[in-house]
């Protein structure tokens, strides 16, 4: 029985490469972060490489290691506007 292809949502791949982008930037390899959180590197790699989508309590001790707030992993999404640049204007 041939598997299924897998589906990478964008939303996903995009916090997949926020989390790249973060640890990079901080100096980390993939070993370190996965150190800070107690999980395996390999793992660390599927998160990265949107191979396995990161539930909400990881991606909250991600962004404790890594030492940003969650809504950085979701900065530049579409629809994804800061409160402070909305319009106080009801539509």
């Amino acid at each position: 029985m041939a598997k299924k292809p897998v589906i990478i949502n964008e939303v996903d791949s995009h916090i997949a490469q926020r989390l790249l982008l973060r640890r990079v930037m901080l100096g980390y390899s993939q070993s370190d972060l996965a150190k800070k959180c107690g999980i395996s590197f390999q793992q660390i790699q599927k998160y990265e490489t949107a191979g396995n989508r990161i539930p909400a309590s990881r991606l909250f001790d991600l962004s404790q290691a890594l030492e940003t707030s969650v809504a950085f992993f979701f900065a530049g999404l579409p629809g994804n506007v800061p409160p402070e640049t909305k319009s106080n204007r009801s539509e």
